[in-house]
Formats: structure tokens, C-alpha cells, sequence
């Protein structure tokens, strides 16, 4: 679960790290933003796919029921709409992705909870 946790805040800092990537690049900062640069969709992507994973395995592992399951699978439909929404080259779609994590977190918790039943 934890695994999950830090490649979930990777890719969800790096869909806020595009709104930035701008400046950041101007100021000299290092962002993962810059690092990925045009590959950030499939990158992301990547991390929430990891992300998935983690937690699915996790939830096995400690015993979830299947509402955890199904929790999991629209978490999942709810990262592939921000992965596929994402437009690297808008800032303003970037900070609303970036936002609509705080309903991925709520989904989690509601899944957790609906799993241990």
C-alpha cells in the first residue's frame, strides 16, 4: 500500500509539475516535469498503472473483500480519465487533473473501508 501511496504522489506531483514546467525550466529548477518532458503522458501513466497495481496487490495481500475490488477498478477508470485528459501543453488542465486527485484519495479511503466488510 505503501509503494502505491509514493508512485501515486509521483504521478499526480508530476501532472502539477507540467503547470509550472515553464518557469521551472526558465529558473533552472529540476521538476520531473522537465525530466520527462514530452513523454510525461505515457509516464504518468506509467506511475498510475504502478500506482494500481500496488494497491490492488496490497488489498490481496491483507485480505479486502470484493467491494475493495470493484473500489479499485473505478479508482483505475478514474486515473486513466487523467491520464487521458492530460494535455501537457495546458496549465490549466494540468491544475485540474492535479485537483481531481482529492477525489482519488476519497475514493481510496471509501474503497479501504467498503474492503474490510
Amino acid at each position: 500500500m505503501w509503494i502505491g501511496a509514493i508512485t501515486w504522489q509521483i504521478g499526480y506531483d508530476t501532472v502539477y509539475a507540467y503547470v509550472d514546467v515553464k518557469d521551472d525550466t526558465r529558473l533552472g529548477l529540476k521538476s520531473t516535469a522537465i525530466l520527462f518532458g514530452h513523454h510525461g503522458k505515457i509516464c504518468i501513466g506509467l506511475f498510475y498503472g504502478l500506482t494500481l497495481a500496488a494497491w490492488s496487490i496490497g488489498g490481496w495481500l491483507v485480505g479486502m473483500s470484493m467491494p475493495y475490488a470493484m473500489g479499485m477498478t473505478v479508482i483505475a477508470a478514474h486515473l486513466a480519465w487523467q491520464t487521458w485528459r492530460l494535455d501537457l501543453t495546458r496549465p490549466e488542465v494540468s491544475y485540474q487533473l492535479f485537483l481531481s486527485n482529492i477525489l482519488t484519495g476519497a475514493l481510496l479511503a471509501g474503497t479501504a473501508l467498503l474492503g474490510t466488510w
